[in-house]
């Protein structure tokens, strides 16, 4: 879904799948949990506009936002997130039923957006700049208070 985004308003969102990404097809493989919209499955016939390399981590500070989507490249457990509360973005998460041990500890428009494909717009546009430097200070917060080595060693 969060590619449609890229299709939908490529002037607000840069959401690519990696080169490797081949996503379902949901007509021959469906999931009730996660079924495609129209504008995904618009988006997912132009497969060659939704793909991209990686963007090396050096790059991420180029963005205002940084996007977390649940899962990873390998289809396993990624830890990409922890990476990004110390970037000097603001960090969005896309709404999904997944949770991280730190995540009691976090607050929605305080440390971090949250959106899906139909609040994308809404939720970054309702960002002012006051808000902005609150949740960029408050980024930096998790990963140092809570996603510090020390911090995960005693967690684990």
């Amino acid at each position: 879904e969060a590619v449609a985004l890229s299709v939908a308003k490529p002037d607000l969102f840069d959401i690519k799948c990696q080169e490797k990404c081949t996503p379902r097809d949901d007509v021959k493989m469906p999931c009730s949990e996660f079924t495609f919209d129209p504008t995904t499955r618009a988006a997912l016939k132009k497969l060659k506009s939704i793909k991209s390399d990686y963007v090396p981590r050096d790059d991420f500070g180029r963005y205002q936002y940084l996007l977390n989507l649940p899962g990873s490249v390998s289809g396993s457990y990624s830890r990409n997130l922890n990476h990004l509360w110390l970037v000097g973005s603001i960090v969005a998460m896309w709404d999904a039923p997944f949770v991280e041990f730190y995540y009691p500890a976090l607050e929605e428009g305080d440390t971090h957006v949250a959106f899906d494909r139909t609040t994308a717009e809404s939720t970054l546009k309702a960002v002012t700049p006051e808000r902005s430097e609150r949740l960029l200070k408050n980024a930096r917060r998790v990963g140092e208070e809570l996603l510090c080595p020390d911090c995960l060693a005693n967690y684990w």
